[in-house]
């Protein structure tokens, strides 16, 4: 168990913590370690959330079923990360998602009655818990935006723009593969790589390996202090 709590460290609700510290606040009795194969689903969207899963080893994937009965990838959750932190003080519980390993996976889950238990003993935990929540809730927010384009082009303005003004230049490198943009923006790998190549033949941009250079801003939705290429 210990080289499990040691690996909690990992997550950004713990930042700042020591391992000594980290067990102080944590009974590790109280957790539970579970462990999946491949392919395997975890929870079901709608199931009943009673603590917090602290990925160790592996990844999972993020799908809702969306009103129309069409699945939606919503991200990918790798070891440091942690779902169901959201639903902690929730009147309703239960998971908006469903979640499946992508490979042999790991998870440390802590009760949300220890959470709340260590919510009152340290501080520090508080904090990194409210920013952690706000991250949630902005990431989801940028979601939602770039979903809600309706054609391909409009979504990879919109992520491009994003892009941009985090990197604070009109030139960046991508964070992201491609088949992690299609899974952020809702397509197909293919359609993201098609209207890349389409918008560099449009001279919006150019594409050098993993470097994006935009060339038209006043096309994109990018506001900065000092636009640099």
């Amino acid at each position: 168990m210990d080289l499990f709590i040691k690996k909690l460290l990992k997550n950004e609700l713990f930042n700042g913590f020591t391992l000594q510290e980290l067990k102080i606040i944590l009974e590790p009795d109280s957790c539970i370690i579970g462990r999946y194969k491949k392919n395997s689903v975890i929870m079901q969207q709608y199931d009943k959330c009673n603590s917090i899963g602290f990925i160790i080893e592996g990844e999972l994937s993020i799908e809702q079923l969306s009103l129309s009965s069409d699945t939606i990838k919503i991200r990918t959750f790798k070891s440091g990360d942690c779902f169901g932190e959201a639903l902690l003080f929730s009147p309703k519980p239960f998971y908006p998602y469903t979640l499946i390993t992508l490979t042999d996976t790991v998870i440390l889950y802590i009760p949300f009655s220890q959470v709340e238990s260590m919510l009152k003993k340290s501080f520090a935990f508080n904090t990194n818990y409210i920013s952690s929540l706000s991250k949630r809730i902005l990431m989801f927010t940028n979601k939602i935006q770039i979903l809600s384009q309706k054609s391909v082009r409009k979504k990879l303005i919109l992520y491009f723009s994003k892009e941009s003004m985090r990197a604070g230049s009109l030139t960046f490198k991508l964070r992201h593969s491609k088949t992690a943009i299609a899974e952020l923006i809702g397509v197909a790998r293919p359609s993201v790589s098609r209207e890349i190549k389409q918008m560099s033949s449009d001279q919006l941009l150019v594409v050098k390996r993993d470097i994006i250079i935009i060339l038209k801003p006043q096309s994109f939705k990018i506001h900065l202090n000092n636009d640099t290429v």
